[in-house]
């Protein structure tokens, strides 16, 4: 998933196949982008950038997506 950043402050999220965004925000994603955009599937507008966004998953047994064990008593997955 690729966060596309319009030079008037909004943005808009993209997924792109795993193979095309291997390599960041690279020009095979950048025309992935401008198609969606002539296709309609995001804003028109001027893109300024593009990031990559990675998703974190919720572990069950954590407080937040990393934080800390909530059982005190188990070992945490960094050490």
């Amino acid at each position: 998933m690729f966060a596309v950043r319009y030079i008037d402050g909004t943005s808009a999220h993209i997924l792109v196949p795993p193979e095309l965004g291997i390599y960041g925000p690279s020009p095979p994603v950048m025309r992935m982008a401008r198609k969606l955009q002539a296709d309609g599937e995001i804003p028109a507008g001027e893109i300024v950038g593009m990031v990559r966004v990675r998703e974190v998953p919720i572990v069950p047994g954590r407080s937040g997506a990393l934080g800390p064990p909530t059982d005190p008593t188990k070992r945490s997955m960094r050490g």
